[in-house]
């Protein structure tokens, strides 16, 4: 046994390894892709570019024309195709295009003009601009060659300017940078061209960059710079032509850091050079060469360091035999005593009051108690193999049967899973609550445990005790229905009453304020009577309810107008009584007192939800103020002393504010329970 722990970790690092490789091996193949994909864009480009394009295998033979080839000499692809590219210029001229392929092939370029021969015998004058190999991998493919009209450049610039927008359009699709950079003679350089992906490194504009190409190098990092500064310093003196590559670190646009390989060619235009490259990200494929590498150092490592443990495992061997041969004998040991443990486990399991089953994760039943099974009028045997939701009390329901398969399949994931569900059994159906709960060793869960109560008679109760809540909020809404019927006659005799003495009178007013009190009480219990939930009241719909007979006196008396702004908040009944009264007595007072000489005033009512969870309620005027000898400290006004009574109730506190114009009664108390529920209003 002591040896087995080298083997298994030296396996897991080839493994490992082996994973490194295949990893390496999807991103080369990505690369490839990559590289297709960019010659696919590159012809697609070449077709639209007023342009002699050829490309030329490494025996020189012609593999692709593009259009403006085919259409300017009259050369079909397929009668060029496989022809020795130097047919295509005059024998005199033969040597030049050789020495340019060689140059080529070398990772140089030579810039000449010569002579191309159309299939009719036509010669056009060409000036051969550069020339770049093509590779796959390590190994040269081919050679582009691109040539323009000698007499035709100024025709040229303007159609290639015509088609910069479908370039642009080529290049938003590449993932690599293609860039195109104009030098002087004199050092100094600037981008004429960089695509969208670009951006993957910048937030400056592309813009800056073509004013001025030396801030390029903030992109680069410190340590890469001089890589290409050299190159630039090459293509001024001329010891730089061709194709180049570099490899070099860039600063992305979040401020991390990227390997990434430019591939570029260098082409002399009399007094400017011109660069055309393209710029890959290299560190998805360099950060996994580093891991591989240092996989295969790690590898080498533990391989040396696993050979002396391997030799000391095999020393022990014998010594380790007979450790599970004395292991063998305890496990039988072991087997015979879980035997006898299962065996008591399932008598305890049918003393047990509940329904238990053992089963399988795909269901099937391996052991039911006594309770179940005399329930199910079923013996072990009739039982055991068969999947639970096949057994005679459940296949009867197709609904059970799909609720039990998806119960299993979520205690399968380790999720305990509770529901009630209706069975059969000999005496006639029940109903139970059963929980499936996983069965784990060593974490991994290999069954399933299940348990079910009898909870035929708990329904009925809770059916019952529904049925009498039903009845008691039917009884409870006609009590407050009567209850509202009954304050209303208060009202109208109160009316009545106040009818019969002299408008203005003192006594006049009092008996409507204490009808007004009457009518709100009153109004609470028509709000209750229509409620969806018993013994809670909506604020946001009681209060507009109290307000409206003062909002119609308001009216008559040309006094004020009311304005409400309530938050939806519900609470108790309670706190629902002071409330209302609080908001009525307040409301009256800014009638009666706030405006003596009437006009258009404003009384102001508001209601919002504080932090605690507590309540605000502010009832303000516009009006002439309250007098220091009015508030209810002060042996005031009958209202205000009630309300000031009824704000004690509500364990809150009151808080006037006498700042002109008016007068504002705040109130602040708490919310308690209600606060939990005001989000229903």
């Amino acid at each position: 046994m002591g040896r087995a722990e080298p083997e298994e970790t030296l396996e897991s690092l080839r493994e490992r390894v082996a994973q490194l490789e295949r990893e390496r091996e999807a991103i080369l193949a990505r690369e490839r892709r990559t590289a297709r994909e960019r010659d696919t864009i590159l012809e697609r480009l070449g077709d639209v570019a007023p342009l002699f394009l050829i490309e030329v295998d490494v025996d020189g033979s012609v593999r692709w024309l593009n259009r403006f080839f085919r259409e300017q000499t009259g050369w079909d692809l397929d009668a060029a195709r496989g022809r020795n590219a130097a047919e295509l210029v005059p024998e005199d001229e033969r040597e030049a295009h050789h020495e340019a392929f060689r140059s080529a092939l070398h990772d140089g370029s030579v810039t000449h003009v010569g002579t191309l021969l159309g299939v009719d015998g036509r010669r056009f004058r060409v000036e051969w601009k550069r020339t770049s190999v093509r590779t796959e991998g390590e190994r040269a493919r081919s050679v582009l060659i691109v040539g323009q009209k000698v007499d035709e450049a100024a025709g040229l610039r303007e159609q290639l300017a015509a088609r910069d927008a479908v370039l642009g359009e080529f290049a938003a699709m590449m993932q690599e940078v293609f860039w195109v950079l104009e030098i002087q003679r004199d050092g100094g350089f600037r981008f004429l061209y960089l695509s969208p992906a670009h951006s993957r490194y910048s937030k400056v504009p592309h813009e800056v960059f073509y004013e001025d190409g030396a801030r390029s190098f903030e992109l680069i990092h410190p340590d890469d710079a001089h890589l290409m500064r050299e190159a630039l310093e090459g293509a001024v003196s001329g010891e730089l032509e061709g194709r180049q590559v570099r490899e070099y670190r860039m600063f992305r646009a979040d401020g991390s850091t990227a390997w990434v390989q430019s591939s570029f060619v260098v082409m002399p235009r009399g007094d400017t050079i011109r660069v055309l490259g393209l710029t890959l990200d290299l560190s998805e494929r360099r950060a996994m060469e580093q891991a591989l590498r240092e996989s295969r150092d790690q590898l080498e490592e533990r391989v040396r360091a696993r050979t002396a443990a391997l030799e000391e495992a095999n020393a022990a061997l014998e010594e380790a035999n007979a450790a599970l041969r004395e292991e063998a004998r305890e496990r039988a040991a072991a087997e015979a005593l879980a035997a006898k443990q299962r065996e008591r486990f399932r008598s305890q399991l049918d003393q047990l009051f509940p329904f238990v089953a053992v089963l399988s994760l795909d269901g099937e039943v391996e052991f039911i108690n006594q309770v179940g099974l005399r329930a199910s009028g079923a013996t072990l045997q009739d039982v055991v193999g068969r999947r639970l939701w096949e057994q005679p009390w459940h296949a009867s329901s197709p609904e059970t049967a799909a609720a039990l398969r998806d119960a299993f399949e979520r205690v399968a994931a380790g999720e305990s899973v509770r529901m009630d569900m209706e069975r059969w059994t000999p005496e006639g159906s029940i109903w139970v609550d059963v929980a499936f709960t996983p069965l784990r060793v060593d974490g991994v869960i290999e069954g399933v445990l299940g348990c079910a109560v009898d909870i035929t008679a708990r329904r009925a109760a809770e059916e019952s005790a529904r049925r009498s809540m039903h009845e008691q909020g039917v009884l409870l809404r006609e009590v407050h229905h009567r209850v509202k019927n009954n304050l209303q006659v208060v009202s109208s005799l109160l009316s009545l009453q106040a009818a019969r003495l002299e408008e203005g009178s003192v006594a006049r007013r009092r008996l409507e304020e204490t009808r007004q009190r009457v009518r709100a009480i009153a109004t609470l219990h028509e709000t209750l009577h229509g409620a969806r939930e018993l013994g809670r009241v909506d604020l946001d719909r009681y209060l507009p309810r109290v307000l409206e007979e003062l909002q119609r006196l308001a009216q008559r008396r040309d006094v004020a107008t009311f304005e409400l702004d309530l938050e939806p908040i519900s609470v108790e009944l309670d706190a629902a009584v002071p409330l209302g009264l609080i908001v009525t007595e307040l409301s009256m007072n800014a009638l009666e007192h706030a405006f003596p000489e009437g006009g258009a005033g404003h009384v102001a009512v508001r209601l919002r939800r504080l932090a605690g969870p507590r309540l605000e309620l502010e009832v303000s005027d516009d009006g002439v103020g309250l007098a220091e000898a009015a508030q209810p400290g002060a042996g005031g006004r009958l209202g205000l002393r009630l309300v000031e009574r009824l704000v004690g109730q509500l364990g809150g506190e009151l808080e006037i504010d006498r700042a002109a114009p008016g007068t504002s009664f705040v109130v602040r108390c708490p919310l308690g329970e209600a606060g939990d529920a005001a989000s229903d209003g």
